[in-house]
């Protein structure tokens, strides 16, 4: 059935000729009769919207854990009650416990289907020894070994191919997520985990940094020493960017020789540490493989460009691609050295009429810079006659014939003395829109 048709039955069932409220009659201009016609497509899309949200809502629940463990206790409590209603052991609910044991050990592996055979078990003892007065009694114990086999069997064999098939999904799970090759996350998933950062590096006015990595001369390698051992040194050289940064950072593999790191909540500086440390340990090593010449080894040295949210960027794309202009330009410099591409907006000398108070948030201590070096969209170059804090202020700027607007957070990202003079580079962390656009504009004017 059509759009079309669909909305025309439900204006049809939602008419009522004894007042007139019916789209197709005489009584209702074209205006009328088109907003009957949209409110039907709203209730339509309503109502189907609606019941996807329902099934969808239905279908997590039933595969929720919690809900499968509920339908497991609820039936053995259904079956002990129906027993002690029933008063005698001619109904046969004792093999209805297989359908339960068996569920336990499809859901649950075999662990669980093991503890549903043996609850099972001792509900069926302690059924005889209480109940002995019960008819059928005894013919139900001339077959308690077969019930108690069943009981085991259902649980032992459905528990074990419920454990295998979650360790193939586990498995499958790893291929699709991972690089067979080196273990590391692969582009597709390092995509994935990257957006998620950026979100929340937003969401949370955090910074992260990102770098992408290149072995140098890896053809070469190849090329003289074969793949198989270019395989080798690409192991030996994931293991070493593992070891050289924290648990809650991200190596991904980013294709060929070429490799992603995401450190979530440390800048540019922060993210050069790690990597100067990983540069280092190479440095020290010399990698070596069974498919090279015996006692053959060389050290491995990489090119790399950093770049950071949200001084360089907001979204992947952005990011990316600055991060790969600052890997070739290091390669560009003479490869084994790293990149950090600092700015991305447009600096210029301010006029002298803007005004800069960055004051202490815990000592409410006011820092008025000496002059204002350089001012872009997103920070400043300043310069104090004293040192100042590091880490977060509050910044308040004032435009030429204005007050002082109320403070906003920003962050000393670094700072070097000279002459005896602090200059400070700052960047705005939670510039209100039109803050920033009153700045761009100044900017433009200059």
């Amino acid at each position: 059935m059509s759009d079309i048709a669909k909305r025309t039955t439900l204006v049809k069932i939602f008419s009522f000729p004894n007042i007139g409220f019916n789209a197709h009659s005489p009584a209702f201009t074209p205006p009328a009769a088109a907003f009957i016609n949209s409110l039907s497509s709203r209730l339509l899309d309503f109502f189907r919207e609606f019941v996807r949200r329902a099934l969808l809502k239905s279908a997590e629940v039933y595969l929720s854990g919690k809900f499968r463990a509920f339908l497991i206790v609820v039936a053995f409590l259904s079956l002990i009650a129906a027993r002690l209603i029933t008063h005698s052991f001619g109904l046969s609910l004792g093999y209805l416990y297989i359908v339960v044991i068996s569920l336990a050990g499809f859901w649950f592996g075999l662990r669980k289907g093991l503890t549903a055979a043996i609850l099972a078990t001792l509900i069926f003892i302690a059924e005889v020894v209480i109940f002995r007065d019960w008819p059928y009694r005894d013919l139900v114990l001339q077959g308690v070994s077969f019930r108690l086999l069943s009981y085991f069997l259902s649980g032992i064999v459905l528990g074990y191919i419920s454990d295998i098939e979650n360790v193939m999904k586990e498995k499958l799970r790893d291929l699709a997520c991972h690089d067979e090759l080196t273990g590391c996350v692969n582009y597709r998933w390092s995509m994935q985990l990257l957006k998620g950062e950026i979100e929340r590096s937003e969401r949370y006015n955090k910074e992260m940094a990102i770098a992408i990595i290149d072995i140098d001369h890896f053809k070469e390698i190849n090329d003289t020493y074969g793949h198989l051992a270019g395989n080798d040194i690409l192991k030996a050289f994931v293991d070493v960017l593992k070891n050289g940064v924290r648990s809650m950072d991200t190596i991904g593999r980013y294709g060929g020789e070429e490799f992603i790191m995401v450190f979530p909540e440390n800048n540019s500086s922060e993210a050069l540490v790690a990597i100067d440390r990983i540069r280092d340990k190479l440095a020290s090593l010399n990698i070596a493989s069974p498919h090279l010449q015996q006692g053959l080894s060389f050290p491995i040295k990489f090119s790399a460009g950093i770049v950071s949210f949200p001084s360089n960027g907001r979204d992947l794309e952005s990011l990316i691609n600055i991060a790969d202009e600052a890997l070739y330009r290091a390669k560009r410099q003479g490869r084994g050295q790293t990149v950090i591409d600092r700015r991305r907006w447009k600096r210029i000398k301010p006029t002298s009429d803007i005004k800069i108070e960055l004051i202490e948030p815990s000592s409410k201590k006011c820092l008025q810079p000496l002059k204002i070096s350089d001012i872009s969209q997103r920070g400043m170059l300043l310069v104090f006659p004293d040192d100042i804090p590091a880490g977060e202020l509050l910044f308040k700027i004032r435009f030429p014939g204005e007050e002082f607007i109320s403070g906003f957070k920003c962050k000393v990202v670094r700072k070097k003395t000279e002459n005896d003079y602090c200059c400070a580079g700052v960047y705005f962390i939670d510039i209100p829109v039109d803050i920033e656009g009153k700045i761009l504009r100044h900017i433009q004017e200059l």
